[in-house]
């Protein structure tokens, strides 16, 4: 992981194998843009704190004093404090944010999300109720987000 100013340059472990192993697959880099890195107003500054590039350095800093592993995302159990988590764990994690997302907006699901239903759950019941969207805002890097 790589922080710019502008983006965060992500790259996948090398001891990570997809499951199609093109060169492309193995090898690509993921940028994330910085949301409104020169704010001008209350809604764009909102918008920057959600921003991944913010968030995975509060992250970062925040498991500093107990990480024991280069891996991303690390175990807060006491058991494994600091460790790279499992497969299943982060599986259980976004889960459990998929199936809390839900129950926050009292919106039924059709089936329990278990962890190779995350991709079928998100398209098919997408969380925007026409009456709650309501704003389109132009990113600098010419990507549209569309919010509450």
């Amino acid at each position: 992981m790589v922080f710019h100013a502008d983006r965060v340059s992500l790259r996948t472990n090398p001891s990570f194998l997809p499951k199609v192993c093109s060169e492309i697959n193995i090898n690509q880099v993921i940028e994330l843009p910085v949301f409104f890195p020169n704010h001008t107003n209350k809604l764009e500054y909102m918008l920057h704190k959600l921003g991944v590039h913010r968030q995975l350095r509060f992250y970062l800093d925040r498991t500093k004093d107990i990480r024991k592993s280069d891996q991303l995302f690390v175990s807060f159990s006491v058991a494994r404090k600091g460790k790279p988590v499992a497969k299943t764990t982060l599986s259980k994690w976004l889960s459990d944010c998929i199936t809390y997302t839900y129950s926050c907006h009292n919106m039924p699901m059709s089936s329990k999300v278990k962890a190779h239903s995350n991709r079928a759950v998100l398209p098919l019941q997408p969380f925007k109720p026409n009456y709650l969207w309501t704003t389109s805002v132009q990113q600098p890097h010419g990507l549209t987000l569309t919010l509450l």
